[in-house]
């Protein structure tokens, strides 16, 4: 599957385009460089309501994490 992240900087809208897979528990994001792909591992938790991602940045060695409610009333695929 393909992603578009889009995201500003020093003012500048950026963006990038790269590919992902999910797994059990695990999403992966690509990106091509010049020295081919360069992927990224997260772990993943999905529920009906919520999903969370986390990994570790690999600039600053931090672990990140994204916590996402779904809003009241949307439907569930």
């Amino acid at each position: 599957m393909t992603y578009i992240k889009e995201f500003i900087t020093d003012g500048i809208l950026m963006s990038e385009i790269g590919t992902y897979s999910v797994g059990e528990s695990k999403l992966t994001m690509c990106l091509e460089t010049e020295d081919g792909p360069e992927c990224t591992d997260f772990k993943l938790a999905l529920t009906v309501s919520t999903m969370n991602i986390s990994g570790k940045n690999q600039e600053t060695g931090c672990t990140e994490a994204l916590f996402f409610d779904k809003e009241a009333g949307e439907e569930t695929n």
